[in-house]
């Protein structure tokens, strides 16, 4: 049976997802829980249901993954869903999501791809801002609500001393 919204469900976490949430399974529907990380065991509120796939948020980290680091509040800003895991993982996942890709939509095997990591501060070279009520920011992970840019630290301060001016 499927869970509700709002329901709390204990899961396994399996592999990476496209959008960065992961993939676990909870009697037989596919969970795409943000927040975690394979190999750990998670309690995750349940979001929303579309069909049998289900949308949940880690509220609880049953079994933490040694690739798990602490997330300073402003990086709840979307462009973040990965930043409680180390760079080193998150490159890691961002290949097997490629590879993944190439398997399962062209029934190619790629064998490994090299994936580069950047900058963990100002590393955005493009951004798209939103501008409500006078203040200007990303969209919060999932929201419509602006997040504080200058937390969200994906843009250099230059570029938003800048912004800060147009707006």
């Amino acid at each position: 049976m499927t869970p509700a919204p709002g329901a709390l469900v204990t899961l396994a976490v399996e592999r990476p997802a496209v959008g960065g949430r992961m993939i676990a399974r909870h009697d037989g529907a596919i969970v795409l829980v943000a927040g975690a990380i394979p190999g750990e065991r998670v309690v995750a509120r349940i979001e929303r249901v579309h069909r049998r796939t289900v949308f949940a948020r880690t509220v609880e980290v049953l079994d933490a993954s040694s690739d798990r680091v602490e997330v300073d509040d402003g990086l709840a800003c979307g462009g973040h869903v990965l930043a409680h895991i180390s760079a080193a993982r998150q490159a890691t996942l961002k290949a097997e999501m490629v590879v993944d890709a190439f398997r399962r939509l062209g029934r190619l095997d790629v064998g490994a791809v090299p994936v580069a990591t950047g900058a963990a501060d100002g590393y955005r070279t493009r951004a798209r801002v939103h501008v409500r009520g006078g203040r200007w920011g990303f969209f919060e992970e999932g929201t419509h609500a602006l997040c504080d840019i200058a937390q969200a630290r994906q843009l250099t301060s230059q570029s938003a001393a800048i912004l800060d001016r147009l707006c």
